[in-house]
């Protein structure tokens, strides 16, 4: 890997922790703290998005442009997050609202693969 393409990894991680951010507020904002909405919403955007960029740059061979790396594993990887989603599913356990980690787990993970599909699908229709 290059130093330029690191770089780029970095840039596009910057931005997308900064976007994943502004999300959760937004969506803390708009439907308040009883379910962590705003990472479901990375998440699911986050895979829609994997899904039409990384068809786009697998079917035109353009994978190892810096654009890619900016996109996929910067942005992409800042912006979605596991981690955040294994902490909220835990802190819903921790307050005995065992239902609302369930629909937590099955959300996020039924979500972020009908996102993942529809951007493949829709990239696909495109090109």
């Amino acid at each position: 890997m290059s130093v330029k393409n690191l770089i780029f990894i970095a840039l596009g991680g910057a931005l997308g922790a900064i976007c994943r951010a502004g999300v959760g507020f937004v969506m803390t904002v708009l439907l308040g703290t009883h379910f962590p909405y705003g990472t479901l919403m990375v998440n699911a955007l986050g895979s829609g998005l994997m899904g039409l960029l990384a068809t786009y740059f697998l079917e035109t061979n353009n994978l190892g442009q810096p654009l890619a790396a900016f996109l996929l594993v910067g942005f992409l990887g800042a912006f979605t997050t596991f981690s955040t989603f294994s902490m909220d599913t835990l802190n819903l356990i921790l307050a005995h609202k065992v239902l609302l980690a369930g629909l937590n787990i099955m959300a996020n993970l039924l979500l972020s693969m009908i996102c993942v599909m529809l951007g493949v699908v829709l990239m696909r229709l495109f090109l």
